[in-house]
């Protein structure tokens, strides 16, 4: 799509020498598609307005032909990252990420300060690009000192339909333990479709609407299996200079946890704003909130006046991307948690700050 804006009606515009129909107008957009060679191609616009004034704009385009099947690399591997960080967490049994609901625990009894260990590889195997790694926590507080890890790993496929449009195929693994304890096993599987467009003033939109379904193994006997499913629609807006950006996720579905009373419907919303302060610093603001309705059962009508279980956490954030050097970066991190609910209400405070390091191959 061609975008061109003038202090009077555009009234002539050629594309790489061929001059377009078009209906003469202060402001128009052209879509044409323009058949492209391997390697650089450059394109040249040129408007004229009804003034006889004349611009024009080159553009270069690189393309690369799909590869045959033959000659698609078995794997890749593209880098590393590793990352360590300290942070404090005033309650940290207690997180909007956390796969199970869980109560208050009194704060003398509560690890909070927290140490981050990660390190990860990203890989491409044939047609499907990913992040393979460690996550490790160590967790220190008056009355407690524990460890905890996660091996993950998390692929992606996308397969192009034209048009800017695209299916995407998504997989993730996640083990988590605590000390020497197995705790669970998640697998995330995703699908849907992801469409790429400009808007009216330039910005480059990139748009997923998909299903995806988490399947939880619990390791512990008296909890069953849990299983998240939802749909998810996430748009992100990056401006025409790529100084700023804007994230909106909504997300709807039913989570079962594998507790008698910890079954409920959901519905989220996560928006982010992050601009580029100078080449080397980011910084993002974000704001999510997730409302859930547990399921009507006895436990969850337990307490005053039997009232349905109701819970509303809100989650306030700033964090930052500084590139002090050639391939580090500091990431400083404050957010302050809301629980409001019916039966367990919290408050949340975690800030720290992780050095992250990339490594290419």
């Amino acid at each position: 799509m061609i975008l061109v804006e003038g202090e009077s009606n555009i009234r002539s515009l050629v594309v790489d020498g061929v001059e377009q129909n078009i209906t003469p107008q202060p402001q128009l957009a052209l879509f044409k598609q323009i058949t492209l060679q391997p390697g650089s191609n450059l394109i040249v616009v040129t408007a004229t307005d009804e003034q006889g004034a004349s611009q024009s704009k080159r553009i270069e385009v690189l393309y690369q032909p799909p590869t045959a099947l033959s000659e698609i690399e078995l794997f890749r591997l593209n880098g590393y990252q590793m990352e360590l960080g300290l942070f404090q967490d005033d309650n940290p049994g207690l997180d909007l990420n956390s796969p199970h609901y869980q109560g208050v625990t009194p704060d003398a009894q509560q690890a909070d300060q927290q140490t981050l260990l990660r390190v990860a590889s990203l890989w491409k195997l044939w047609v499907f690009e990913g992040e393979i790694g460690l996550r490790g926590r160590h967790y220190q507080g008056n009355q407690q000192d524990l460890s905890t890890d996660e091996l993950y790993l998390a692929s992606e496929y996308a397969a192009e339909l034209g048009g800017g449009a695209a299916w995407l195929l998504g997989f993730g693994y996640y083990d988590h333990n605590e000390g020497a304890l197995d705790i669970a096993i998640r697998q995330r599987y995703l699908t849907g479709f992801r469409f790429l467009s400009l808007d009216a003033i330039g910005q480059k939109r990139i748009t997923l609407l998909g299903a995806y379904v988490d399947k939880w193994d619990f390791a512990s006997e008296w909890r069953t299996d849990g299983q998240d499913i939802g749909m998810i629609w996430d748009t992100k807006s990056i401006s025409e200079d790529r100084q700023y950006e804007q994230n909106t996720v909504f997300t709807l579905g039913t989570r079962t946890q594998g507790l008698y009373s910890g079954d409920y419907n959901f519905f989220g919303a996560d928006f982010a704003w992050a601009q580029n302060l100078t080449n080397r610093l980011k910084v993002q603001v974000g704001y999510r909130f997730e409302v859930r309705a547990f399921q009507d059962n006895a436990a969850t009508q337990r307490g005053a006046f039997g009232v349905m279980h109701n819970d509303l956490p809100q989650e306030l954030s700033v964090n930052a991307w500084w590139g002090f050097a050639q391939g580090w970066r500091l990431k400083p991190l404050a957010a302050y948690v809301n629980g409001n609910s019916n039966k367990i209400p919290y408050e949340r405070r975690f800030y720290g700050v992780s050095v992250e390091k990339d490594f290419n191959p």
